[in-house]
Parts: C-alpha cells; sequence; structure tokens
C-alpha cells in the first residue's frame, strides 16, 4: 500500500493498537510482534503494550520467516501459537478468546477461524506444525501437512477474513468500524 499498514488510523489509534487489544484482552501473555528492520515508527506505536519485538532482516521474506524470527523468541511452554495479522483489525475480542479456548479442549489440533464457511485468521498453529517451518517449508506447507486433522471454528466474526491489502480494502474496514 505504500505506507506500513500497521500505522494506519483507525477510531483514532494505529490499526495495530486495535489488533494487540484484541489479542491481550484474551489473556495471551507471551506476545512477539514481528517488524521489519526498519520499523522504527512500528516498534515506537507499540510502546504502550506489553509486547516484545523482533526485526525481521528480511522484510520482503514469506510470512514464515517472519514467524520463525518470532518462534525464537518465545519461552517455549506454550502448546500452540497464534499466528495473528498486524492488519486484521475488526477480530472480535471473543473471537480470540474461542480459538484460545477451543485449543485448550484439543491442543493437538490446528484451529482455524471461519466466518460464514470462509478460513480466515488467525489459526492457533500447534507446536508440531512449527518445528515443521524450520525444515524450510513456507507457513502454508507447513500448516497443509496438518490440515486433515484441523478443526474449524465457525464463528459470528467478519474481521478473521477482512485485511488490508489495498486502499479499497483499508476503505471497507473503516467504513466497517464506522469511522468515515
Amino acid at each position: 500500500m505504500g505506507r506500513p499498514k500497521p500505522l494506519l488510523p483507525l477510531l483514532g489509534k494505529p490499526v495495530i493498537a486495535h489488533c494487540l487489544e484484541g489479542i491481550l484482552s484474551a489473556g495471551v501473555t507471551d506476545v512477539v510482534v514481528v517488524v521489519r528492520s526498519d520499523g522504527h515508527a512500528i516498534e515506537e506505536a507499540l510502546g504502550p503494550y506489553p509486547v516484545k519485538v523482533v526485526k525481521n532482516p528480511m522484510p520482503e521474506s514469506e510470512m514464515s520467516d517472519s514467524v520463525r524470527c518470532g518462534l525464537v523468541s518465545l519461552d517455549g511452554s506454550s502448546t500452540g501459537v497464534m499466528i495473528c495479522l498486524a492488519d486484521q483489525p475488526l477480530i472480535m475480542h471473543a473471537t480470540y478468546r474461542a480459538l484460545i479456548a477451543r485449543h485448550l479442549d484439543d491442543p493437538g489440533r490446528i484451529w482455524i477461524p471461519r466466518y460464514m464457511g470462509k478460513k480466515g485468521h488467525p489459526p492457533v498453529v500447534t507446536q508440531r506444525t512449527l518445528g515443521t517451518l524450520s525444515d524450510g517449508l513456507t507457513l502454508r506447507e507447513a500448516m497443509s501437512k496438518e490440515l486433515v486433522s484441523a478443526g474449524y471454528l465457525d464463528l459470528d466474526d467478519c474481521g478473521v477474513t477482512l485485511d488490508m491489502d489495498t486502499e479499497d480494502d483499508y476503505r471497507r474496514i473503516c467504513a466497517l468500524a464506522g469511522d468515515v
């Protein structure tokens, strides 16, 4: 989009703030935010939040490379990892809680949210799946190995399917949020 999506304004604060507030409200305590090596402005916006910041030295790399960067700073005690995107500010706080609860009930499966039958983000990925990332697989390839046993959580939350890849996407999210 020609500018950092996490810093776009939405309802008086950066998009990434909305994402983090939802994640943190679900009780997640080990939050890692991966930023580009030149992501100083995003780091500043993260100041008020209890998160670890990790820099990805390869800004144009695959998402799995950013996930790998973030994984090394986790404490390792988690049974899974929720992979959240910084350009999905409309995910409801209850959705994060529901995904975590489902994972805690059945930690051996990947849990993927769906809205009206459409798969969305954030998935909760097992440690086993994340371990295959070290084999050089993309995140999609690593997850596809486990999709046979994946669980889908049907939610009344369109936010799981909405991200901001274009200016039109951003305008639509602003309109849905009531920030027009």
